[in-house]
């Protein structure tokens, strides 16, 4: 009796909205990150200091001290995910 209301195209509608939300938000993610690796690199060409660079990632990104901190730390050991 359940599969005779199994509706197969709403069950591939359902996976595929789920699809692309979750790419929407691996995309939303990379471009995060994307961006905290332009304002790192932009601040140390314009020769702003460390301190600087951490306050404005944590301004722009919404990042706390740590996360600003790890992320200035990983671009500039080149060891960003990017």
């Amino acid at each position: 009796m359940l599969l005779e209301k199994f509706d197969i195209k709403k069950y591939e509608h359902t996976l595929r909205e789920e699809g692309r939300e979750e790419g929407r938000e691996e995309g939303k993610e990379e471009g995060i990150e994307l961006g905290i690796h332009a304002l790192i690199n932009t601040c140390n060409l314009l020769g702003v200091s460390k301190e600087q660079t951490i306050s404005r990632l944590m301004e722009e990104f919404s990042l706390p001290p740590e996360d600003a901190e790890k992320h200035y730390l990983e671009n500039r050991k080149g060891t960003c995910k990017l």
